[in-house]
């Protein structure tokens, strides 16, 4: 399992991105044996995520089952990086990926967290092959608490006490390096922006779903404790009944007690005994 890259000297500034791209690297791993998987795992990250906010569901699923956790553009780099890229780069980085993985794999299961949520909605409308997802915190409805603010400001500027486990969860998990230029994070507001009009799109798309309710599972997690998403975000999930809600009561947005973890990696493992 990938470790948690650790803070260094300024002298040492090119070694710490260089620990902090792998750390946030794309994710793949092909089937034990060499001998070919029906079923493929598709992990799909949040906004300034990567493929690292999943790291404790890997090793969950079984060895005879692909695995590809996707990196977004603009992901697991710089402040400046991720401003240059934007929502319609990632939902076709991921519309095409599904295209690829329909033509080697007989079904895909996806476990998504935030914006990546809402993607994975989206796209089980389009691509048949898509028989199963786990939503983690999709952001239907957003209401931004003042630890959301706190938690970002502590991981931009690095100020946070290492106890803290909601904040160190937070900064274990954002792939976009902190920049110490305030104004940096000003070319970033079209890509939340987008977001929400991303949210807004999806909600109207959900009773959708129910057209593939015959050869689909849902499991949507909603944490009680997020300090981004709303409960309300449920009420739209609930359009289709054959979805089941549950709920993490001990955990963030960003950190999963290892009670709640295991609930998560429960459902994850469903998919693997069909």
């Amino acid at each position: 399992m990938k470790k948690l890259p650790q803070t260094t000297g300024e002298g040492n500034k090119s070694v710490e991105d260089a620990s902090h791209s792998a750390y946030h690297s794309e994710f793949i791993r092909a089937p034990e044996g060499g001998s070919p998987s029906r079923t493929i795992f598709l992990f799909i990250h949040g906004i300034l995520g990567s493929p690292a906010h999943f790291n404790e569901f890997y090793g969950a699923i079984p060895k005879s089952f692909a695995i590809h956790a996707m990196l977004l553009a603009g992901h697991g780099s710089s402040a400046s990086e991720f401003a240059k890229s934007g929502m319609a780069t990632w939902k076709r980085e991921v519309n095409e990926l599904l295209v690829k993985l329909e033509k080697e794999y007989e079904s895909i299961i996806i476990v998504a967290h935030s914006m990546g949520a809402l993607f994975a909605i989206e796209n089980t409308i389009m691509h048949e092959k898509i028989r199963g997802l786990v939503l983690l915190n999709a952001p239907l409805k957003v209401r931004i608490r003042r630890a959301a603010v706190k938690n970002a400001l502590a991981v931009a500027y690095s100020s946070y006490s290492p106890d803290n486990v909601s904040v160190q969860a937070a900064k274990s998990k954002c792939s976009v390096l902190p920049s110490q230029n305030p104004f940096v994070y000003i070319s970033w507001l079209p890509n939340f922006v987008a977001l929400l009009h991303e949210i807004r799109a999806v909600r109207r798309l959900i009773p959708r779903l129910t057209e593939r309710a015959a050869a689909l599972s849902v499991t949507a997690f909603h944490s009680r404790m997020d300090e981004l998403v709303s409960k309300k975000a449920i009420e739209y999930l609930r359009h289709c009944p054959f979805i089941k809600v549950r709920e993490l009561s001990q955990s963030t947005h960003f950190y999963y007690p290892d009670e709640d973890i295991r609930q998560i990696i429960g459902i994850i493992q469903s998919f693997t005994f069909v």
